[in-house]
């Protein structure tokens, strides 16, 4: 990984590249417009970013997105991108600063905060240790677990 150096709210050159790997084509609402924004911040900071949609592959349920993001671990491979996003077709990226923050910091591996839930109706289901809550930015995790 080379050094990326940030300042002024810009990324000097040589830019980073960043490959944003939507999982899917069908968009809940809202999502693949918060993606666009996101984007478009990240151009005006200087990062060379590139989206693209990997289709649906239809396997057994759920079999078909591990290979969704496989093609797009290959696409980024081939590319010779710097980093790579891979992000579902039913996540909302929120903060449009989302792009920027994670190349600016360089973290090799961040994985989402991904709301608890209820287990059978009375439990609470730990996606992470230690816990965590939105708006606490990039913390370090012992460990957390991936959906699909």
């Amino acid at each position: 990984m080379r050094n990326i150096k940030f300042y002024d709210g810009t990324f000097t050159e040589p830019a980073p590249t960043l490959l944003v790997a939507s999982i899917g084509k069908a968009f809940m609402p809202g999502v693949k417009e918060h993606i666009e924004r996101a984007l478009e911040k990240a151009g005006q900071s200087g990062l060379e970013t590139k989206h693209i949609e990997i289709p649906n592959i239809c396997l057994e349920p759920y079999h078909g997105i591990g290979a969704m993001r496989n093609i797009a671990v290959g696409e980024a491979l081939i590319g010779h991108f710097d980093y790579l996003l891979l992000i579902d077709n039913d996540v909302l990226l929120d903060n449009p600063m989302t792009l920027i923050n994670l190349v600016r910091d360089s973290k090799l591996v961040v994985a989402p905060l991904l709301e608890q839930h209820l287990v059978n109706g009375t439990v609470w289901q730990r996606t992470a240790e230690p816990m965590i809550a939105p708006g606490q930015g990039l913390l370090p995790v012992n460990w957390t677990c991936m959906s699909c």
